[in-house]
């Protein structure tokens, strides 16, 4: 399975366990492959914690990352290597992530999936980095690829960037066709609402604004701007 996150308010993956060891062709019984999958399940109980354990999400990062690496260290395979350059983004170590997402990219035998997860992740990256063509272009393959089962990531991501950008006609159009292809996703209404409203078409980003509290009411922007919009909640 893929957890889906928001990083930097972009739409990322992390992958899960039981897909990290399936057809490696090893025995069940292989001491680095347990040494590897107990490590990555370390890491990933750190990253799922975050702060709830007391620590700073910095240190969290940092303990996560630790484990990942003893698991790459047992057996580096693209899965862990994206974790890894996952975890590197979060700690704002772009050039290093850049490097493990690059180096999960040249395994293989990776199946088409996890690559495309590990390829929206990849373009996020690079649009942090100031590489945006890149960025785009993968993301719009993503968005047009069979193998990918969630082409609404990608499509946010497109949108994001042309929001960060303040190209905001673009935006519109990249979060409304997210919206067509994930509706309940209650944060590309609230980027689809705010850009309406940086283009001053209040009509649209009140309707979307109405469908973010629908979808969460306690939604913190939506509610800020529908004082913006004047509109009572």
């Amino acid at each position: 399975m893929y957890k889906k996150k928001m990083m930097g308010t972009f739409w990322i993956f992390v992958m899960g366990a039981e897909i990290f060891f399936c057809g490696c062709g090893k025995k069940p019984d292989d001491k680095n492959q347990k040494l590897a999958q107990t490590y990555y399940k370390l890491c990933m109980l750190e990253v799922s914690q975050n702060s709830d354990n007391g620590d700073s999400p910095q240190t969290t990062y940092r303990k996560a990352l630790s484990y990942i690496q003893e698991a790459i260290n047992y057996k580096a395979s693209a899965e862990f290597l994206a974790v890894k350059a996952t975890i590197l983004f979060r700690l704002g170590d772009f050039e290093q992530s850049c490097q493990s997402f690059e180096s999960a990219l040249a395994f293989n035998n990776v199946s088409a999936k996890v690559r495309a997860s590990i390829l929206n992740n990849y373009a996020c990256l690079l649009a942090q980095m100031g590489n945006v063509d890149k960025a785009l272009g993968i993301l719009d393959n993503l968005a047009k690829d069979n193998d990918y089962f969630t082409p609404q990531a990608a499509v946010f991501n497109r949108g994001k960037i042309f929001f960060d950008r303040q190209n905001y006609e673009q935006a519109v159009s990249e979060f409304s066709r997210t919206v067509a292809l994930a509706p309940e996703y209650a944060d590309a209404h609230y980027f689809l609402a705010l850009s309406a409203f940086k283009l001053q078409n209040k009509a649209l980003a009140k309707k979307e604004m109405e469908a973010v509290l629908f979808l969460d009411p306690g939604h913190e922007g939506a509610i800020a701007l529908a004082d913006k919009l004047g509109v009572s909640k």
